[in-house]
């Protein structure tokens, strides 16, 4: 076909066959054209920019989940740790008038449990048990043992001694605790 241009009427035509775009605000040509327009924007999201959004969210979530968990056990590390040196300091006062350590938290005041543990719990779950493993007249070790979905943790276990030495101990689901790190 061939197309002589002598003014908007061909160019009109021509719109209609192949869709040319024309600038948004100006006038229809036609009826027909401005159906068409608003045919398509009523159209909403296409099945590939829906599945962009997905990945999209899905990459954020598989970045973001695993450094949010990471935080949380910080935090959960953080109170165990200022648990275990109250209990520790708890212990020294308990020296300091009976002249000897106890193993018992009971005699420390912390109220007593049916196996001698201080549980270190969030809002809803426990995450840490506190024990005082080993007591004399001259020394004591108290332990923070992750429990529950922090026995998950890469830390290991938190030791402190009568000397105030503290360390880090590999348990069963932690065989090299990175100390430096952690604590």
């Amino acid at each position: 076909a061939t197309w002589v241009v002598m003014g908007p009427q061909p160019l009109r035509v021509l719109r209609c066959f192949i869709s040319i775009p024309r600038q948004m605000g100006s006038a229809p040509s036609s009826p027909g054209l401005k159906n068409d327009r608003m045919k398509y924007m009523k159209q909403g999201f296409t099945l590939i920019e829906l599945l962009i959004a997905i990945v999209i969210v899905a990459i954020l979530a598989a970045i973001a989940l695993p450094i949010y968990e990471h935080q949380i056990q910080e935090s959960r590390r953080a109170s165990a740790k200022s648990s275990l040196l109250d209990v520790a300091a708890a212990e020294e006062k308990y020296f300091s008038t009976n002249n000897t350590y106890t193993n018992s938290l009971a005699n420390l005041g912390y109220a007593a449990t049916a196996n001698n543990t201080l549980d270190i719990p969030s809002a809803t779950a426990d995450y840490y048990q506190i024990q005082i493993n080993a007591a004399s007249n001259t020394s004591f070790t108290a332990t923070a043992t992750p429990v529950n979905a922090q026995a998950t943790d890469d830390c290991g276990e938190y030791v402190v001694n009568a000397m105030g030495n503290q360390s880090v101990q590999a348990i069963a689901t932690t065989p090299t605790p990175m100390p430096g790190n952690c604590w």
